[in-house]
């Protein structure tokens, strides 16, 4: 599978009663009645940045690329209740396409991009620190998955370094800021999504690899460090997104198919039956856009690449 660096057009984080959307050069607000309306630019222009809500209702900002081209160590946090930017401490080394999960503690954790060590930003003293240091070459995973377990370690698995796509699976654990290996997956795959289940199991739907885009899914089972397949997908695909429905099942939807060709449809994974099922296609075909599961249970789809490099503003919701 050719390695290409996708945009990440848009970026959503659930703000109480707001919804904030960061990319490119500018910043919008979705209001309950679901106008979108502009708010406070950030101090650099990015993209493959990643965003993280802090417990305080603020967002952290971290790394990208900049319309330059060049990775970014920098960070910034938006106050939806001033609409501002404000820069913070900077990251020890520049990163684009990482991941960036927030711990049990408040602080967020960024593994990848371009490098193998992992960092941990503070929120009260706004400063960053080195943590550990994942396995691979020093370039590092990067369109890999990172969820945060129940038990507060977080997973990390797939993406890839600078040699081929990975199955590897490493666990951090957030109380000696050390890495160790778990169980791989059983399929190499990046551009995969993940999903914390209700029953603690972790579900990897999709992505790709060498031999093409996949339509497979695996369950990550903490207890055992072992993973297992479950009912494959309809469609296959890659650089979609997928969220946890309140009634517990996982909706994905868009991302590119097995030709490449980004796609509308939708479907949903029971994790009692194993099964998907396919669900009405979005109105626009999107690839790297953003599932949120809204207060009143509807999910927010926003932004993607409609074509290749070709961003859109537009957004939907999905009915349950």
């Amino acid at each position: 599978m050719t390695k290409v660096l996708r945009l990440t057009i848009t970026t959503i984080c659930l703000l109480a009663l707001l919804l904030l959307t960061a990319g490119g050069a500018d910043a919008r607000t979705l209001t309950k009645r679901g106008a979108w309306s502009f708010t406070g630019s950030m101090h650099t222009s990015r993209f493959g940045h990643r965003t993280t809500r802090l417990q305080d209702g603020k967002v952290l900002v971290s790394g990208g690329v900049d319309a330059s081209g060049n990775s970014l160590a920098t960070a910034e946090v938006y106050d939806p209740t001033t609409g501002m930017w404000s820069l913070t401490g900077s990251m020890h080394f520049a990163r684009f396409e990482h991941t960036a999960t927030r711990l049990d503690s408040g602080r967020v954790l960024v593994v990848g991009g371009e490098t193998t060590v992992t960092e941990v930003y503070n929120p009260v003293t706004g400063q960053w620190r080195t943590s550990g240091q994942i396995g691979g070459d020093n370039f590092g995973r990067i369109r890999h998955i990172a969820v945060r377990l129940n038990n507060g370690k977080v997973l990390v698995a797939g993406g890839f370094d600078l040699g081929p796509v990975l199955a590897s699976a490493e666990l951090y654990n957030p109380t000696t800021g050390t890495w160790s290996p778990t169980g791989s997956m059983n399929t190499v795959r990046d551009t995969a999504t993940a999903t914390l289940l209700t029953n603690g199991m972790v579900l990897v739907a999709g992505g790709g690899n060498d031999n093409g885009i996949l339509a497979t899914a695996e369950l990550y089972n903490p207890s055992t460090g072992t993973w297992s397949f479950t009912g494959s997908m309809k469609s296959a695909r890659s650089n979609h997104a997928a969220t946890r429905l309140s009634n517990g099942d996982v909706l994905v939807a868009g991302g590119e198919d097995s030709s490449f060709n980004i796609i509308a449809t939708a479907e949903w994974y029971n994790p009692t039956t194993g099964v998907w099922t396919l669900k009405s296609s979005m109105n626009s075909t999107r690839a790297d856009q953003t599932l949120t599961l809204l207060k009143n249970g509807q999910v927010l789809v926003a932004g993607g690449e409609v074509d290749f490099h070709v961003g859109t503003a537009t957004a939907e919701l999905f009915m349950l």
